[in-house]
């Protein structure tokens, strides 16, 4: 009987590993999460599993031995979508000989600062940045502002050159924003950049590839940019209509960027700005399906889940077509903000579907949060079949206080 590994630790409900099952044939799903994590796995996925495995950490000899001690054959595969374990699985599948993603088609994504020299190699557009000094430059952090400033603009983003969710990056206007930078985020930031603010409307795109084509390409606008959610203000998006001129603009510059890239067979979740005079740049991009509530609400809109279709590619299921209609589905997450809840305030919208809150009263919040991935107060589904209507009730949630 084939196995099929689910190597991660978040949103495992996405797979529909059931439903995958009845077109996959015979076939043992095993799950591998590490300890640290197991609350975030659903007791429905668990239910879809023929085993789950819970692990200290999940590093390549770790995962190694659970996959050894499974008895191998034909047509094994492993299915990874969290981007912190993408090299994991790509090393297992080299060791394993699975077939899939290797190490050396993840080259491109492992760190934002390569993925950008690499755009800028090949003619794109991405924002000019620079490493940041963390060694000669504490003694005069005035100084080294007005450098990077002179250098790249002011105001500036400085964040780490691996990681997410905005955590350990700070918008610097001035030195002051930079001083703050260094005392709370540079420890835990690591190998850092200084790099260019790009001032406009953030998209992304959101897809599939399938032997070097790409077969699911959706395009999302953002509420706004993810590092606005650590000043107070709500993120989150909606797909674009089919016939909007710019969705076009931007798959058409999406393709050229997953060329550049070299994008393997799976996922990608990419990110950009479209500055005010209609310039497109790059800002990042990931080997991986989006998180948070994009891929449901991408299923609510178009009847296909990007979760589901990376286990489909894997196993060499067919992945159905999303569906042209209209979105109408879109989505908001509310940040924390300083003070006490005193009472719960469920945003009165006409497109309003449902809220799923993450405070209670009596909470108490000192600041807003440090990153996205920590401090969602609200998570807000809209729906409306007037794209218009749903569109500026989207927009009525950036600066909304759910308390």
């Amino acid at each position: 009987m084939r196995r099929c590994f689910i190597l991660g630790n978040k949103r495992g409900d996405y797979f529909h590993a059931d439903r995958v099952r009845r077109e996959a044939g015979p076939i043992r799903f095993i799950a591998i999460h590490d300890r640290a994590h197991a609350a975030f796995l659903s007791t429905e996925f668990r239910a879809q599993m023929d085993a789950v495995v819970e692990l200290e950490r999940l590093d390549v000899e770790s995962v190694g031995r659970v996959i050894a001690a499974e008895a191998a054959s034909d047509g094994d595969v492993l299915v990874c979508a969290d981007e912190e374990l993408l090299f994991v699985a790509a090393h297992l599948r080299e060791r394993f000989a699975i077939p899939g993603v290797r190490p050396r088609s993840l080259i491109p994504y492992k760190t934002k600062r390569l993925m950008k020299q690499v755009l800028q190699a090949n003619g794109l557009r991405a924002p000019r940045f620079v490493d940041v000094d963390t060694l000669h430059s504490r003694a005069s952090l005035e100084r080294y502002f007005d450098f990077l400033a002179d250098t790249l603009g002011a105001p500036f983003v400085v964040k780490p050159i691996d990681g997410g969710a905005s955590e350990n990056t700070v918008k610097a206007a001035s030195w002051r924003d930079l001083e703050r930078w260094f005392r709370e985020c540079s420890a835990a930031a690591g190998e850092s950049t200084a790099e260019e603010f790009i001032d406009g409307d953030m998209f992304c795109c959101d897809g599939i590839v399938r032997g070097g084509k790409t077969v699911i390409h959706e395009v999302w606008r953002y509420l706004a940019p993810c590092l606005n959610f650590m000043s107070g203000q709500g993120i989150g998006g909606i797909p674009l209509r089919r016939d909007d001129a710019l969705r076009a603009r931007l798959v058409a510059f999406n393709e050229r960027v997953l060329a550049a890239l070299a994008c393997p067979d799976g996922a990608f979740h990419n990110e950009f700005i479209v500055k005010k005079d209609g310039e497109l740049v790059f800002i990042e991009a990931a080997a991986r399906p989006p998180g948070n509530l994009n891929p449901l609400i991408l299923e609510k809109n178009f009847g296909v889940n990007l979760y589901e279709a990376l286990l489909r590619l894997e196993l060499g299921v067919e992945i159905p077509a999303a569906g042209a209609a209209s979105p109408s589905y879109a989505y908001a997450l509310l940040p924390t903000r300083p003070g006490t809840v005193k009472a719960l305030r469920e945003p009165a919208l006409a497109s309003f579907e449902s809220v799923s809150w993450g405070v209670k009263v009596g909470d108490r919040f000192e600041g807003f949060p440090r990153s996205i991935a920590e401090g969602i107060a609200a998570k807000v589904i809209l729906r409306n079949p007037e794209y218009a209507r749903l569109e500026s009730d989207l927009f009525a949630l950036l600066d909304y206080e759910p308390y």
